[in-house]
């Protein structure tokens, strides 16, 4: 497994991460949870890949790719610009930080279906790393992510990586919460499984 970081930029020199990032996506949220007719056609298939209107030229996405194949992806944007929980979710999130600019929302969190469950922690692992990582090198103090609630419980709390949720509701059935990550303390404690 590698974990590469790409965006529109280097979508132009043919990096391979991009479109396996959208391919990835497009199994996960339009095979699997029908996003596609369940957003009042905000998020779109073309060609195999999947898209919204926040897949923009201020993201970055972090991508686990094992044999050019994404296995695990993220969208990295800053909350400066519009993202998805700012437009659709922000009266579920009680106390964020008022400096916009530092928070980073983690979005479009999503791993391959045919990954051992060895396979997925591993790339889970890589990805929030490296998404740490990214969201630093962005100017973030913090993350923001709507997620399922095992992601945190999981992986984040396991390492006292000290995070705060609100609470759960579902979003298209899946239980979610609203997480909003410390970059630094995480990063101090939060190192991937080798």
């Amino acid at each position: 497994m590698r974990v590469s970081v790409t965006n529109w930029r280097l979508a132009a020199t043919g990096c391979q991460a991009w479109a396996a990032q959208h391919k990835l996506r497009s199994e996960g949220f339009i095979n699997r949870l029908a996003y596609d007719q369940k957003s009042k056609g905000q998020v779109r298939i073309c060609n195999g890949w999947e898209f919204d209107q926040y897949d923009t030229p201020e993201a970055d996405y972090v991508v686990v790719l094992k044999e050019g194949e994404a296995i695990a992806c993220c969208r990295l944007i800053s909350c400066a610009s519009p993202t998805m929980l700012y437009d659709l979710w922000l009266e579920k999130s009680s106390k964020l930080p008022p400096n916009r600019s530092r928070i980073i929302e983690a979005s479009r969190i999503c791993t391959a279906r045919s990954l051992t469950a060895i396979e997925r922690g591993r790339a889970l692992d890589l990805l929030i790393h490296k998404s740490l990582i990214g969201a630093r090198e962005r100017g973030g103090a913090y993350i923001l992510g709507v997620m399922r609630p095992v992601l945190m419980k999981s992986l984040l709390k396991p390492r006292r990586v000290p995070f705060s949720a609100n609470a759960e509701w579902k979003v298209d059935q899946q239980r979610c919460i609203i997480g909003l990550i410390n970059v630094n303390d995480a990063l101090e404690k939060f190192k991937p499984a080798v």
